[in-house]
């Protein structure tokens, strides 16, 4: 039986098929946009006839992103605590533009109108103060119904203690009201903090019946095609959830394409023994990148999508609005920008010849004659070259130059906006990224990953295989895992560790359940423990992971939180005793990943020399392809190595050579 990964990008559907034995096969369809389970299930009958030989497909989008960003969520109601109708509104005092004196805080999900209040209270310990009226909830789901809501969120004051209330209303509503989906709070982030917990769950209800409609599709388009086998959805956290349990579940989809490549990134990165690096996925509308320490991915309990907060564990992915569609205009200042806007799959960059006529990265690059016309997408799509060059040309004359020039300019205001993400990561949050790689995959990513490298220190520059369509990899070899977490408000120093225990053991019992409820295998079920800690003051927390042996240990869990405050800030407080803010357990079954050898070709292939007008002047630049470099050859820059799913530049003074896994490693010649 295979396993199939579809992963939707803003202009390329990308798809990896992996069957029994480990074999790969790929492909690579255009996006969309208007429906994009189409191009998913393109991309599912490129790659195979006979969907009965597939057991499962796992899945990943921009679906929930995009509807957030764009605002074509459901219309949300909300329920809440009396006397917090405004919580939305009132947001933080945190000021994202600091210096802006017109600064208007992020528009929330649900307009105020659109809120009711509830006579029910619940006190801080989870005592109970006041229940909900029943009637008072029937006449408020009433009124926001008549208003043209389609989604009801839930959010009462301290229902992290104390969730019966939000339970119970949300068993009158499905009573009532049974084709109107409910989210509770409760369910979604049952953590203190009621401003992002109640962002989160509207955020969660809002793009719920959005997803829901596309999976339903999906199913049935799949159905229809001869698909029988399981239906997995990507979260933001790198791990996947049947799509029957990520319904309720929506919010966590909403990094769900990037997170993929994270994946794969760090499986491979482990089987090469490389402990740091930093991801760099460059696509067709934006890039993302994440800092990998130790091994380990940056996890964030907390982020925001277009302003807006949500507490859920994810990737801490940072992402900009450059990738080889993103759109190059001068403003009205004369200033040359690159992005966020994209050309999108249509009309695409205009070297794509359907339409488009505005200059991308992309165009740039078939400017400078990296991209070749006759051998983009391993030769299955002709680029227009006249097309680009008019594109920048136009570009030019804004800017006093001419269409290379406008090329060069392009991509050096593209990789100054991907250079600031890569150190928004590491020298920004105070990590020295020397000695780090810089793992680079997606379509456009490889042409700009070397000089990015040099301009950080980086060591140098990996590329896997099929780097196209690497994050489709990572979502064929992703665990399943789903995240768990309760308030547990202690001290260490007067810590009841049979209580923490308790807690811990009640999370994993709730994780078996709802394994058990969509008939999942618990016989490789695992679990890993960790604690939101801060010391006695602090306003935010920091995540320590633990093992099972140290729940007992009072001094074991402070020498890990001690240890991870250093990490991250520099230094720690030995002499204060760390509190407990919430337990975290995430449950998963280990999906191990088919990570074969490579064999390498015994001789070289041809050598092509182009001449091509660089900085410097004009100079003959090697193009290779990629499948045909021998284990012992080093190509050496300027050159071009060629492949399927993208194009690597390797710049001159930089090196590039073949491991044993087949990996393209770039790196800096060293002069002795």
């Amino acid at each position: 039986m295979a396993r199939i990964g579809v992963e939707i990008g803003g202009t390329f559907t990308d798809l990896v098929m992996l069957d029994d034995a480990g074999r790969m096969s790929t492909g690579k369809v255009s996006s969309t946009p208007v429906r994009p389970d189409r191009g998913a299930l393109d991309a599912v009958r490129e790659a195979t006839s006979d969907l009965a030989v597939v057991d499962t497909i796992v899945h990943g989008s921009t679906i929930a992103t995009n509807a957030v960003i764009e605002r074509t969520g459901a219309a949300v109601g909300l329920l809440v605590t009396r006397g917090f109708g405004d919580l939305l509104d009132l947001q933080r005092q945190d000021r994202s533009a600091v210096y802006r004196l017109k600064y208007v805080k992020p528009s929330p999900l649900v307009s105020r109108d659109a809120v009711r209040e509830i006579g029910e209270r619940v006190l801080a310990d989870g005592s109970v103060r006041t229940a909900p009226p029943a009637d008072e909830v029937r006449a408020a789901v009433t009124d926001l119904l008549a208003c043209g809501v389609t989604s009801i969120a839930v959010c009462f004051l301290h229902s992290y203690r104390f969730p019966d209330h939000e339970i119970e209303v949300g068993r009158l509503i499905e009573a009532g009201w049974p084709d109107v989906p409910v989210t509770l709070s409760h369910e979604i982030a049952p953590e203190y903090r009621e401003y992002e917990r109640g962002s989160t769950t509207v955020m969660s209800s809002y793009v719920r019946p959005v997803i829901d409609e596309y999976l339903a599709r999906l199913e049935a388009s799949l159905a229809a095609a001869g698909f029988a086998g399981n239906l997995h959805i990507m979260q933001s956290n790198g791990g996947t959830l049947p799509a029957r349990l990520i319904r309720r579940h929506a919010v966590r989809t909403l990094l769900s394409g990037p997170a993929g490549g994270v994946t794969a990134a760090t499986a491979v990165a482990e089987d090469l023994g490389i402990a740091n690096l930093i991801t760099f996925d460059m696509g067709g509308t934006s890039t993302d990148v994440c800092l990998v320490r130790e091994g380990r991915a940056e996890v964030s309990a907390e982020a925001d999508v277009d302003g807006l907060p949500i507490r859920v564990p994810m990737f801490d992915i940072v992402t900009v609005g450059a990738g080889g569609g993103s759109i190059a205009t001068v403003d009205a200042g004369g200033m040359l920008r690159v992005g966020p806007q994209s050309a999108g799959a249509d009309p695409g960059p205009a070297c794509y010849g359907r339409g488009g006529t505005e200059p991308t990265v992309t165009d740039a690059n078939v400017v400078l004659g990296i991209l070749r016309p006759d051998t983009f997408l391993g030769g299955r799509m002709q680029l227009d070259v006249d097309a680009a060059h008019l594109a920048c040309e136009r570009l030019g004359e804004r800017l006093g130059n001419d269409a290379v020039g406008a090329a060069r300019a392009i991509v050096d205001v593209a990789n100054a906006g991907m250079l600031g993400a890569l150190r928004l990561v590491s020298t920004e949050r105070g990590v020295n990224p020397t000695g780090f790689w810089l793992f680079c995959y997606g379509g456009a990513g490889a042409q700009h990953a070397a000089s990015l490298a040099g301009d950080l220190g980086l060591r140098g520059v990996l590329v896997p295989r099929n780097p196209g369509v690497f994050s489709a990899f990572g979502l064929v070899i992703a665990d399943l895992q789903r995240d768990w977490s309760a308030p547990f408000a202690a001290s260490l120093a007067s810590l009841d560790p049979p209580a923490l225990r308790t807690c811990v053991d009640d999370l994993k019992q709730a994780a078996r359940a709802e394994f058990s409820s969509v008939n999942l295998d618990l016989a490789s079920l695992d679990y890993r423990i960790s604690l939101d800690m801060r010391y006695p003051g602090q306003a935010f927390e920091l995540d320590a992971e633990i093992g099972e042996e140290d729940l007992d240990d009072v001094e074991a869990l402070a020498t890990k939180f001690h240890d991870g405050h250093r990490t991250r800030y520099g230094h720690a407080a030995e002499d204060e005793s760390p509190e407990i803010v919430a337990v975290r357990v995430r449950a998963l079954i280990a999906h191990p990943p088919p990570l074969a050898g490579y064999e390498a070709p015994l001789e070289s292939g041809g050598i092509e020399a182009v001449e091509l007008l660089l900085d410097g002047g004009h100079r003959d630049v090697a193009f290779v392809q990629r499948d045909a470099i021998a284990a012992d050859q080093r190509i050496v820059g300027p050159a071009v190595i060629e492949e399927e799913s993208s194009t690597v530049w390797v710049p001159a003074n930089w090196s590039g050579r073949v491991d044993d896994r087949g990996n393209l490693r770039l790196e800096p010649v060293r002069v002795d």
